[in-house]
């Protein structure tokens, strides 16, 4: 293996963004002209963090491990060489080069000429009910999982390219959702660095495999998965156009091509557009990536428009596929207006009812009046108003807790009275470091509530749901006054889920 000053590679982060749309390889690689909404996003920022703290957990379960984070490319290639010499050897991303083609390998474990490839990823996974396949068609991959399967495909066939005569096994090395920390502040020991920009974990001093505890992460065997991925032996749930369609190998070459070209590749045009991180309104001189793929579709004037997949839950594929891009363009029997809902509009209503406000640029509120009287009909006073602040980390603060367990650490607590007036009477943070604040949270909550039998309001469902893990964890717990707590929590979301809460747990 070399590498070339200045030879353009497609690296496993470009092939993953080209494969879900050839024409953002373009984009990606020109970051001075497009502007990327993911990387200007909190939410993904701080997932990224927890990935790095779970790729340290892994490198620990690897004592032995030699590590090249650190090198450069060149160097690192020039290392992964000498270290594969050895009949045993366990490296920290090595990299391996085969023609315009280029993979930075998580973790690799070579015992003779047997290497097992281990990509590490803060996903969850639960034996008991995750599958990488559709139970009805055992070819066909569940969506969550493609964008793994396909990343770790991509390294596998480099590394076989790279080097002949070896067998590799790939693992997905993921967050076992089975399991529980059996140390205290585990999470702790990992800690999160900004240097210079740059995210780094910082894992403290004397943290190995005995100060860990128990295995949070799981190594699965993906041997088959990525075989047929690579054989154009898999389906994917939803094939919306032919890049879906065209074998392994291809996209692999399309994209090489593509990016030596420095070519825009012809852009997937369907309902996950929705989602594109090149779906913006930028500043000059950055340009939107979204607007200029549509443009090439239809009119530049439309570009800015809202399209078929912008209505609420609404099925878009199928009018995209007969050139019906835009909400505008959708009529009135497109939807199933007859069926009548328990409470309110019905699914069909309410998005013939946005798509008809953007046909007439009317941008007034919709308030069923009847039912909105109906509801305050049946309140309280006073009104209680709560809202949580809550989290979920891939490795646990604290013991004897899960992977990706609920923590629900503040709450504020308003009440607006009958006279209109507003007060904020209570709230609770959990400030203590080691501490599991949940139980502690709900009995605050519970003496906050139960002086009256005032309406209470959630600021979403995500309440609810807290609420409903909160009562899991309760039942597995010592907790003296569990029975009561729960007792009590059942009673508040009676109250708000109108009796139905059998469904809950």
């Amino acid at each position: 293996m070399s590498t070339e000053t200045n030879k353009k590679y497609l690296t496993k982060s470009l092939f993953n963004v080209g494969h879900e749309c050839p024409r953002k390889l373009f984009y990606q690689v020109h970051k001075d002209l497009y502007q990327n909404n993911k990387l200007e996003n909190p939410f993904l920022s701080a997932l990224a963090e927890g990935g790095f703290q779970v790729g340290a957990l892994a490198k620990i379960y690897h004592p032995e491990g030699i590590d090249l984070s650190d090198f450069s490319t060149k160097d690192s290639v020039v290392q992964t060489d000498e270290l594969l010499k050895q009949d045993n050897v366990t490296i920290f991303e090595p990299t391996f080069v085969y023609e315009n083609l280029l993979v930075r390998i998580d973790i690799l474990r070579k015992v003779g000429s047997h290497i097992e490839l281990f990509e590490v990823k803060a996903k969850s996974f639960d034996s008991r009910k995750d599958q990488f396949f559709y139970k009805r068609n055992n070819l066909c991959i569940m969506s969550d999982w493609g964008k793994y399967l396909y990343d770790v495909a991509f390294q596998v066939y480099v590394c076989k390219k790279s080097l002949p005569g070896f067998t590799v096994i790939p693992f997905l090395t993921l967050v076992n959702k089975n399991t529980f920390s059996t140390v205290e502040a585990l999470n702790q020991k990992f800690l999160i660095k900004n240097d210079y920009g740059r995210t780094r974990i910082l894992v403290v001093s004397g943290t190995n495999q005995s100060t860990v505890g128990d295995k949070v992460l799981t190594n699965i065997d993906v041997s088959r998965e990525v075989g047929l991925i690579i054989e154009n032996k898999v389906d994917l749930m939803k094939k919306t156009n032919e890049w879906d369609r065209l074998p392994f190998e291809s996209k692999i070459s399309q994209l090489t091509q593509g990016l030596l070209n420095d070519q825009k590749l012809t852009p997937r045009l369907d309902g996950k557009c929705k989602k594109c991180e090149f779906r913006c309104n930028p500043a000059p001189p950055l340009k939107s990536g979204f607007n200029e793929c549509w443009s090439e579709k239809m009119s530049v004037n439309n570009v800015n428009e809202q399209f078929v997949f912008d209505i609420w839950n609404f099925r878009s594929e199928s009018f995209i596929k007969f050139g019906r891009f835009l909400a505008k363009e959708l009529r009135e029997d497109d939807f199933d207006l007859n069926s009548v809902g328990d409470n309110g509009l019905t699914q069909h209503q309410r998005q013939w009812l946005q798509a008809s406000k953007i046909k007439e640029k009317e941008n007034s509120k919709y308030i069923d009046i009847s039912g909105l009287f109906k509801e305050i009909a049946i309140w309280k006073y006073p009104l209680h108003f709560i809202d949580f602040e809550t989290s979920r980390v891939a490795i646990p603060f604290t013991i004897g807790r899960r992977p990706y367990e609920q923590i629900a650490f503040q709450f504020s607590h308003h009440i607006v009275n009958k006279d209109g007036t507003i007060e904020h009477v209570d709230e609770y943070i959990n400030a203590e470091s080691g501490v599991f604040p949940n139980f502690d949270f709900v009995r605050s909550l519970k003496k906050a509530l139960e002086l009256d039998s005032g309406t209470i309001f959630r600021f979403h469902n995500h309440e609810n749901t807290v609420l409903c893990e909160i009562i899991k964890q309760l039942e597995f717990s010592s907790e003296t006054d569990k029975d009561s707590l729960i007792d009590w929590i059942k009673k508040l979301l009676i109250r708000k889920m109108n009796g139905k809460v059998s469904e809950q747990w």
